[in-house]
């Protein structure tokens, strides 16, 4: 019975989990789109996990992603995005360097 419980816990982690790094692929693309420059592909991925309680006090899984992206001077920077549960609770983009004349 141990077994069948934490196989079905197993499960559901995993899903979980695909559900929420889905959630950070789209936010990151949003985040991406609305700034104009590009998310490079597959780099987001899981930084950080842990648990951490939400408003009501319930306990959340806390997951930290971080992304890449690019803009036109193909210089490469990083994003990060943080979720508790599947929603957003903080998104930050490096700023642009300053531009060269």
């Amino acid at each position: 019975m141990l077994i069948l419980i934490l196989l079905g816990f197993a499960v559901w982690f995993w899903t979980d989990s695909l559900r929420a790094r889905e959630a950070a692929i789209q936010l990151s693309q949003m985040a991406c789109r609305q700034h104009g420059v590009q998310l490079l592909d597959a780099t987001v991925s899981l930084w950080r996990i842990g648990l951490k309680r939400d408003r009501d006090g319930q306990l959340r899984i806390h997951r930290c992603y971080r992304f890449d992206f690019s803009d036109e001077d193909q210089s490469r920077q990083q994003g990060h995005i943080q979720l508790l549960g599947r929603r957003l609770q903080s998104m930050a983009m490096e700023p642009h360097p300053p531009l060269e004349h």
